[in-house]
């Protein structure tokens, strides 16, 4: 599985994951934020993939539970993909 990983296309998936999600909200300021920043997260995004901190079951489970309408699993998805492991 390691080696079928391809870095750059983790970057661009997570990416465009993330625009997707604030194009979503309806705020056009969330999407207009994301380019603003988008050199800060290309390299923060670069700087999760070389640490294998990825987390991708986190990523999976806060879009299903945006596919399934339920905003406080979301959240806490959220929350607990930015708390740092212990």
């Amino acid at each position: 599985m390691a080696k079928q990983f391809n870095r750059e296309k983790w970057i661009e998936a997570d990416q465009l994951l993330h625009y997707t999600i604030y194009q979503s909200c309806g705020n056009p300021f969330l999407g207009s934020f994301m380019n603003l920043f988008h050199p800060i997260y290309q390299h923060y995004f670069e700087e999760i993939i070389a640490a294998k901190a990825f987390r991708l079951k986190a990523h999976k489970a806060i879009v299903n539970a945006i596919i399934n309408g339920n905003s406080q699993q979301a959240l806490e998805g959220c929350q607990r993909l930015l708390t740092p492991n212990e």
